[in-house]
């Protein structure tokens, strides 16, 4: 009986130890960490609905330097914007982006001059100076930054919160060993400005909340994947009263410089064998060739009706045999890109190039990829692959290729 106990207490002691971290970002000199956030979010003013927005962020970050402090990091965010449901797809043109500059502690402490609207969470997560086992819980202090310029803010308005999180589990994630965390915070902000009186948008009070989880890399040191919830409420200085609520996702990945080349090369050399051979196996006679951080698929033109940008039903079997096979890289960004010859307009081709891609896009979307990962893009006759002055230049010029691109 004694024995057994002995064993007890010491596989709950075992389990401890494993179980109990110290977590801290791992950064080092040339890190690179890639960043895409996604949010459906509903706006109401007084109450009523008036939108649903499909919103869409992109960080590209550098560990340029690292001191005793921490990592001091920049780089550029990128911001996208489309009506829920909407058949449209995140177009490169219409991005609007800034960029940053800021400090990280191994705890996760931010230093940001004021002048940045990114980071949006700032020193989420942040975690104590100790060892961490499941259970444990903790609270530090973090800000939410908005540009409220709309309403009549020129500068980063910067809301204080205390985050309450706690250790949920491990758990394999994405072929990672991964620590969950739930985050909480409330923001509750009152600007002492009378309600009412005066016919500006200036906000009176703030209140809301964020309720989400956070998957940690325990081996890399970094967040991998973060989702929750969120409702916030602006009353603003005329009365008028605006929600924002919705769900939030997105991802982090992060590259050492040291391994970059090497990673990519191998990405591309599995995935150019692969396609050359799945592409052989579905009798699709799609020309590939890879380039700089990228894979082409060259689909022709033959998958439209001749002058047209509809697709041919002829060839749809075609397209949904491809689009199956892209479904095991749909965890890569993809570009649809479309091409004419030089007969025409320029303003003519580059419209026509667009909705030859934008149909293949769209097609492939609803057969099951992504639609945050694939984007479209035409370019009319500025990139020919034959000579304009003979009609079989001319044939290899009109055509729509897929980009696989391997750095992402």
């Amino acid at each position: 009986m004694m024995k057994k106990i002995l064993l007890i207490i010491y596989a709950l002691v075992l389990y401890t130890i494993v179980s109990s971290h110290k977590f801290q970002f791992k950064d080092e000199k040339n890190d690179e960490y890639f960043i895409r956030t996604y949010s459906i979010q509903e706006i109401l003013i007084n109450n009523v609905l008036k939108d649903v927005m499909d919103l869409k962020y992109e960080g590209h970050l550098k560990v340029y330097s690292m001191e005793n402090s921490g990592a001091n990091i920049s780089g550029m965010y990128y911001y996208y914007i489309k009506p829920y449901h909407s058949s449209m797809s995140y177009r490169l043109e219409n991005s609007y982006s800034t960029n940053t500059k800021f400090n990280r502690t191994k705890e996760g402490r931010m230093l940001v001059s004021p002048n940045y609207y990114f980071p949006v969470v700032r020193h989420v997560p942040t975690f104590p100076n100790k060892d961490l086992k499941i259970g444990d819980t903790w609270i530090a202090k973090g800000e939410e930054v908005q540009d409220l310029k709309r309403l009549g803010i020129s500068r980063p308005y910067i809301m204080p919160f205390t985050a309450h999180y706690r250790y949920l589990r491990d758990e394999m994630f994405r072929a990672k060993k991964c620590a969950i965390f739930e985050v909480i915070y409330i923001i509750n902000l009152n600007n002492e400005r009378e309600i009412g009186k005066l016919p500006i948008q200036y906000p009176a009070r703030i209140m809301g909340y964020f309720k989400g989880n956070y998957y940690w890399d325990v081996d890399e040191g970094y967040p991998v994947y973060y989702e929750g919830e969120y409702n916030f409420i602006y009353t603003l200085m005329s009365g008028q009263i605006n929600e924002y609520k919705g769900i939030d996702y997105g991802d982090v990945k992060k590259t050492p410089i040291r391994k970059v080349v090497k990673k990519i090369n191998e990405d591309k050399n599995i995935i150019k064998k692969d396609l050359e051979k799945k592409l052989k196996d579905n009798n699709l006679n799609f020309p590939i060739h890879e380039d700089k951080n990228k894979i082409t698929i060259n689909l022709g033109e033959l998958l439209f009706n001749f002058n047209s940008a509809k697709l041919s039903n002829e060839t749809i079997k075609e397209l949904d045999k491809l689009a199956k096979l892209l479904m095991k890289y749909d965890n890569f960004n993809l570009t649809v890109e479309g091409h004419t010859d030089s007969i025409g307009s320029d303003s003519v081709n580059k419209v026509f190039s667009e909705k030859r891609a934008k149909n293949v896009r769209d097609y492939l979307v609803e057969k099951g990829l992504s639609p945050d990962k694939i984007k479209f893009k035409g370019h009319g006759k500025n990139k020919p692959i034959g000579s304009n002055s003979t009609p079989e230049g001319r044939s290899k010029n009109r055509r729509v290729e897929i980009i696989i691109h391997t750095d992402n």
